[in-house]
């Protein structure tokens, strides 16, 4: 179910996509991320991490919700480093 959540976390992990999926391939290369929430232990969330350069990237770091508004219908929930 639903439940509210503060956005914020830390990195669990991560990893850099090359070959993106189709429809993405324009957005290649990007950071695909794990991370768990402060809300509770073993409550994760995968992502994309953006406004971080590959080689700043730490395991454990904090992280907090950025959104993406996609079009006016949908907006998507990424991370970025706190």
């Amino acid at each position: 179910g639903w439940t509210k959540a503060s956005g914020k976390g830390r990195l669990y992990s991560y990893t850099v996509v090359h070959e993106a999926a189709a429809g993405f391939e324009g957005d290649a290369p990007y950071i695909l991320c794990l991370v768990e929430l402060q809300e509770g232990q073993g409550l994760r969330v995968m992502s994309n991490l953006v406004d971080c350069a590959v080689e700043d990237i730490k395991i454990d770091m904090p992280v907090e919700a950025s959104y993406d508004d996609v079009t006016p219908e949908w907006t998507l929930v990424k991370f970025k480093p706190a």
